[in-house]
């Protein structure tokens, strides 16, 4: 019977972003990607020194549950890091790596810890149940538009940016047309007539934690407003 070592393997995993993150930067096992960014993840095997033949297994999981191992082989394939797809789907997947030896004598290394990159919201969708109204400071007839990213982000709140254009032209003051309420944008029932496109800009901030992004990392969407001018009140001349 072939004798086993009882050497465990210490597993641990460096996240790279565009730069070099040092040890102690990694502690925190969430990194956030937006965009078409990617995550390049790279094993460290402690004392353990990888050899020809070696399998470095890595297991993705998605948002939705679903599992999928990638097994590269040390000496033959280019690398044994891992990198994320470009074309994440919005959402948490959970990453892990071990070592099979090519050495059947030595035991299979344990699994490392998870580690989690996160991609955030890929868009963001505005509505309103009133697309046109009537210009009256007299009535409450307005439009109040919601904006809704494409997914949530546990413990991240986006940052609403809201701005808009009066026919063609952008408005100075945002505020001259309404309020803002987090992701609700209230439009005053009596501004001046006209085409209106509202705009809101969404971002998020990560606090301490990495973003890895292939550009600027907000989401933005826009919606036409009409606001039609009140017939002024008639007068009557006897003829």
């Amino acid at each position: 019977m072939k004798s086993k070592t009882t050497k465990k393997l210490k597993l641990g995993i460096f996240l790279f972003l565009l730069f070099t993150l040092p040890i102690g930067a990694i502690a925190q096992v969430t990194v956030y990607i937006c965009g078409s960014a990617t995550a390049t993840l790279q094993p460290d095997f402690k004392t353990y020194t990888l050899v020809n033949g070696d399998k470095v297994v890595w297991n993705e999981k998605a948002p939705d549950g679903n599992t999928v191992a990638t097994t590269y082989t040390f000496g033959t394939d280019p690398s044994v890091n891992f990198t994320t797809a470009n074309n994440l789907n919005d959402g948490a997947y959970t990453y892990t790596v071990h070592v099979t030896p090519a050495d059947e004598t030595k035991c299979p290394g344990d699994v490392s810890t998870e580690y989690v990159v996160y991609k955030l919201p890929a868009s963001v969708a505005l509505a309103s149940p009133v697309a046109s109204f009537c210009s009256d400071a007299g009535t409450a007839s307005s439009s109040v538009i919601t904006a809704t990213p494409s997914s949530s982000v546990a413990d991240i709140t986006p940052t609403y940016t809201w701005s808009a254009t009066l026919n063609g032209s952008p408005v100075a003051s945002i505020a001259t047309l309404g309020s803002s309420s987090a992701n609700v944008f209230t439009v005053k029932p009596d501004v001046t007539a006209g085409a209106y496109i509202f705009r809101v800009t969404a971002s998020y901030d990560t606090g301490a934690v990495p973003v890895k992004a292939a550009g600027p990392c907000v989401i933005e969407s826009t919606i036409p407003i009409t606001v039609t001018s009140k017939p002024g009140k008639p007068t009557v001349t006897v003829l």
